[in-house]
């Protein structure tokens, strides 16, 4: 159960990583046009 929750976890982190990454390419491809 607790290898579970921490799978979770590094998948949140994951998720939330690209998503960050996909706003900075956004602001970073706005910046260039």
């Amino acid at each position: 159960m607790k290898s579970h929750r921490q799978a979770c976890l590094s998948l949140n982190i994951v998720q939330t990583r690209l998503l960050n990454e996909t706003k900075f390419m956004l602001a970073a491809s706005k910046m260039l046009i």
